[in-house]
């Protein structure tokens, strides 16, 4: 009995041996990366894993494989997929392989026809080809297609690493802001300046939304230069998507008029605003009341409002449809003004039953945005033309609403007076010019003028002529040379004769072209630029590139004799020292003993004694370096 309880005892045991055993899990691995090679003969396949290390491994007999979450055969797996590997503890062995399609993040760098080329931010360019299935997301959900990529998009594709097909393209466009001042104003772009100087041109299209004060929208010709504006954009394409001019600040009464004092020379002229409508219906008379109608006036980097007065406050929309009524007139100085604003206090009427009624006036400043001109001794007639049906709104029964839609006319009056004016060159198309003057770019016919020198865009010039429909009539022209600058900066990036350097810490376009350059020019190095400035880019002259600075010492070399050497007499030492330099082809070279005597190198030293030999070497730039050797000599 004793011996069948030592055999259950030991059955047991083993048992509990076995259960163990098979209960202990395997230990795993995970390799993952892009799969190089499929050898199914002999059950392999080669990974380059994230790190760039190349991997293969010995596949486990029925090791399940997935593509994409579907079950699949290690035969139809193609390198360039993305791989995710369970591999045992020795990581040689592939015990469950997971495969992905392949992917790849980064820029679009070329689009032609249906291929679209991806730079990833690793370096790696791919090209994919575009298709009626593939699915391209856009911000907010949207769908697109081919068309709504663009150079400069970042984008995560997916696509069949065999074929190249793109499955999904996914576009990651982020939206850029900038907030500064109006600097320049092309016929479709923009260039904002920052407060620190930063300089960004903006591209103005029909999708672009230009809010104005008071939530008006505009176009691009109520933008002036000098406006304050906050822009949001494309920062790939510098599509603008939206810009917002700022709300400008009223000067208190002092201030404007001594920024509005006469421009020596510039003389005086009239506006005169007057106002015309076709009537509403469904009313008899509908009266504006009117206050403080004002123009704005620009002359450089400042501006103020002048008042315009005048009578009557008020006019009949009825009244004006066939008559035009005058607002107001003034004297003021001749020169640019943008804009008119004016209070709009009540607007009351009868209906064409004659019931009397009082529209609500949701907004009361009313102001026009658009650039007009006055020229001394003329007159300059603005007439406001209402739509009177889109103005005024029924709402209910004897209930109106004021929406003024006003259409701005300009009109040009008068002999002008013979004005001077001092600017840049901007274009030049046969006797067509544009002048920057002032921040604000003028049309001058130059088609009469006597002209003293040679123009050219970018150089300052002084016109005298008239200013007629806003354009200035030249009748002299003298061309002014173009002042010799000097710059000193660091070259950001070089493309053949087109350099950007950062000077002052703004980034700008250097044409070197025509320069004589001293020196050999590098990314990094610095360099003084003698020029001049064309549109905002410098056209050099003369470049001279300063050579990195030298903080490197000599390297100093010491032969014949070693650190704490001692030496047996009648036994001698000879030393031999020499120094070099990355920049210096001759560094200064000097050595003295323990005594302090000189010591040349390649001198036998013979009696007993301590020596210290101390080596100094320095090069052109001032480095200096010093090695000392301690040795001994002994009887």
């Amino acid at each position: 009995m004793k011996r069948t309880g030592k055999i259950v005892v030991a059955m047991v045991a083993a048992l509990l041996l076995v259960f163990t055993a098979a209960c202990t899990p395997r230990q795993v691995e995970l390799v993952e990366g892009i799969l190089q090679n499929v050898d199914s003969a002999n059950g392999e396949i080669t990974i380059v894993t994230k790190d760039g290390k190349t991997v293969t491994l010995t596949i486990a007999t029925e090791a399940p494989v997935e593509t994409e979450g579907a079950s699949s055969a290690i035969e139809t797996l193609e390198p360039g997929v993305f791989v995710e590997v369970e591999v045992n503890d020795d990581g040689q062995v592939a015990h469950h392989i997971k495969a992905r399609l392949a992917k790849v993040k980064g820029t679009i760098i070329d689009i032609v026809g249906d291929n679209v080329t991806v730079a990833s931010k690793g370096g790696q360019t791919v090209a994919v080809l575009v298709t009626n299935d593939t699915r391209i997301e856009l911000e907010d959900d949207f769908t697109g297609t081919i068309a709504d990529l663009h150079i400069g998009l970042e984008v995560e594709i997916k696509f069949d690493p065999e074929s190249r097909v793109a499955f999904k393209i996914d576009t990651e466009e982020e939206e850029a802001e900038i907030e500064g001042i109006i600097f320049h104003i092309g016929s479709d772009n923009v260039t904002i300046k920052t407060e620190q100087g930063y300089k960004r041109t903006l591209v103005i299209t029909n999708t672009t939304r230009i809010e104005l004060e008071d939530d008006f929208t505009g176009t691009i010709v109520d933008l002036q230069v000098g406006m304050e504006v906050e822009a949001k954009f494309d920062p790939f394409t510098r599509l603008a998507f939206k810009i917002e001019v700022e709300e400008a600040e009223d000067e208190d009464e002092d201030e404007e008029t001594s920024r509005l004092a006469p421009i020596p020379g510039a003389g005086w002229g009239i506006i005169e605003i007057r106002v015309t409508d076709p009537p509403p219906a469904d009313v008899k008379s509908a009266v504006v009341h009117l206050t403080n109608i004002e123009v704005h006036r620009v002359s450089g980097d400042t501006s103020g409002w002048i008042p315009v007065i005048g009578a009557p406050p008020s006019f009949d929309l009825m009244v004006v449809d066939e008559v035009t009524a005058v607002l107001g007139s003034a004297n003021v100085t001749a020169g640019r003004f943008t804009q008119i604003r004016m209070d709009v206090t009540e607007v009351t009427g009868n209906t064409t039953d004659d019931v009397p009624y009082t529209a609500e006036v949701p907004g009361r400043k009313l102001k026009i945005v658009r650039p007009f001109n006055v020229g001394g001794g003329a007159t300059t007639v603005l007439t406001l033309d209402f739509d009177g049906e889109k103005s005024l709104i029924r709402t209910g029964s004897n209930k109106f609403l004021f929406k003024p839609v006003v259409k701005l006319s300009i009109d040009y009056k008068g002999e002008a007076e013979e004005l001077e004016f001092e600017g840049t060159i901007k274009a030049i198309v046969g006797d067509n010019w544009t002048m920057t003057i002032d921040g604000v770019d003028w049309e001058v016919d130059v088609s009469e003028a006597d002209i003293e020198g040679d123009p050219e865009v970018g150089l300052e010039a002084e016109v005298e002529g008239t200013v007629v429909d806003g354009i200035i009539v030249a009748s002299e022209v003298e061309i002014k040379e173009a002042e010799e600058l000097e710059f000193e900066g660091t070259i950001k990036a070089i493309a053949g004769d087109n350099w950007t350097m950062t000077i002052d810490g703004v980034d700008w376009e250097v044409d070197v072209s025509e320069a004589d350059i001293e020196g050999d020019p590098e990314v990094g190095l610095e360099a003084e630029v003698e020029g001049t400035v064309v549109d905002g880019i410098i056209v050099a002259s003369e470049v001279e590139i300063k050579e990195a600075e030298d903080t490197t010492p000599p390297e100093i070399t010491i032969t014949g004799v070693t650190e704490g050497q001692v030496i047996v007499s009648p036994e001698t030492v000879t030393p031999v020292f020499s120094a070099s330099d990355d920049t210096d082809p001759s560094p200064t070279v000097t050595a003295t003993l323990l005594n302090g005597d000189e010591f040349t190198s390649g001198t036998e030293v013979s009696e007993v004694g301590t020596y210290e030999l101390i080596v100094t070497a320095v090069d052109a730039s001032g480095n200096e370096a010093e090695v000392t050797v301690n040795f001994e000599i002994v009887e």
